[in-house]
């Protein structure tokens, strides 16, 4: 009960109310011995710090939380904390360590063979990729665009293939965004296009 009303304050933007009431269920969680709960726990705790700015304080919530599920042996929740950690750190501005924790994530969902994960991990990656390519110089960048064309690719395939409709609204929007910063409008609005009709159904 607890949780839930957390994550309807969290919808609300109400971070510190949140906040309290998810270290109630934590505590409860922590008395039961609940080590998926507590695990979840910590991962919407780093959440609300994300979204605070408090980022030093989300990664290492986030990390307690990986710990956990990597000692109970839950391989889908691993692979959230390593796709929210890889969040954390495209929000930070930590490029590199980003596409590492998203690159964890993705092979622990494509052991698992679970495309839902897969496709965001893959919109993850494309959106961390042309972050990252505004910050280099122009040949470098072209190089790095063309990953994220590859990763939004997947991330858009996966998508269409299970119906993820949100997954596919990103995906069009990071792949016409790329394609407007290589110069290709031609793509870029054909792809801007497709998602405003997919937001525009929704």
């Amino acid at each position: 009960a607890y949780n839930n009303i957390g994550a309807i304050l969290t919808k609300q933007n109400k971070y510190d109310e949140a906040l309290e009431y998810y270290f109630k269920s934590l505590k409860l969680s922590e008395e039961l011995d609940d080590k998926s709960a507590v695990s979840n726990n910590y991962y919407n705790i780093s959440e609300i710090y994300a979204k605070q700015g408090k980022y030093k304080e989300a990664i290492e919530t986030q990390q307690t939380a990986l710990k956990i599920n990597e000692e109970i042996g839950y391989k889908q929740g691993a692979g959230d904390n390593y796709s929210a950690l890889g969040s954390i750190y495209t929000q930070q501005g930590n490029y590199d360590s980003a596409i590492d924790y998203l690159d964890k994530a993705l092979y622990l969902y494509g052991e698992m063979g679970y495309k839902e994960g897969m496709a965001d991990a893959h919109v993850g990656i494309g959106n961390t990729l042309i972050a990252h390519a505004s910050s280099e110089k122009r040949d470098q960048a072209l190089v790095t665009y063309t990953k994220a064309l590859e990763h939004f690719n997947q991330g858009k395939d996966l998508a269409m293939e299970i119906s993820l409709t949100e997954t596919l609204k990103s995906a069009y929007k990071g792949l016409s965004d790329t394609y407007a910063c290589m110069l290709d409008y031609k793509n870029a609005l054909e792809y801007q296009s497709l998602y405003i009709t997919l937001k525009d159904s929704l």
